[in-house]
């Protein structure tokens, strides 16, 4: 009963990291084009994988990631030398109440900045980070160095719009607005 569970689990995370919300997005190496930098901001709304199932995460990263950390380029990428390091949660980039729709990716982000995320439908922001695409055939991305707590008054970046309908990350600081996205790559 209990493997039948987890098995259940693991099918619906991978359906929520692959499908990313209205679209299939998990196999989009493109990703990457859609912002001049590859640098992209996103609001982490909810962990992929609850903490408590290790083990589920841990076969979660190594079917995504399996394919992109054999790649010569990932060598040295610190999700790929220590996955135990990184916990996966789910980053929101935008919204559209027509079109595209929403767009989410699975974002690594190390497990010692004690991220907080708001679940849907809380139209509450949370965490805001800045993550980078890890090359490859599958469009993952990993935490780049900025992270915008959902509580700090002085936070450069922030959700534009709503979550459940339309909007995305803005951060005017770091010359970031989803706008800007070429959506097509999304």
């Amino acid at each position: 009963m209990l493997k039948t569970n987890k098995l259940s689990a693991l099918g619906v995370v991978a359906a929520l990291v692959g499908l990313g919300g209205c679209a299939s997005n998990i196999h989009r190496p493109e990703i990457a084009e859609a912002t001049p930098t590859g640098v992209f901001y996103l609001d982490l709304r909810r962990p992929v994988a609850d903490t408590r199932e290790a083990d589920l995460e841990k076969k979660v990263t190594a079917e995504l990631l399996e394919r992109n950390c054999k790649l010569p380029v990932n060598a040295q990428h610190p999700v790929c030398l220590n996955p135990g390091e990184f916990s996966l949660y789910s980053g929101q980039v935008r919204n559209a109440l027509w079109g595209k729709g929403p767009v989410f990716y699975g974002v690594y982000i190390p497990k010692d900045l004690r991220v907080t995320t708001f679940a849907p439908p809380s139209e509450k922001d949370g965490d805001i980070v800045r993550a980078r695409v890890i090359p490859g055939p599958v469009s993952m991305l990993a935490y780049d160095g900025v992270i915008e707590r959902h509580d700090d008054p002085d936070r450069a970046c922030w959700w534009e719009g709503l979550h459940n309908y339309s909007g995305g990350v803005v951060c005017p600081k770091y010359g970031y607005d989803h706008e800007d996205l070429d959506i097509g790559k999304l």
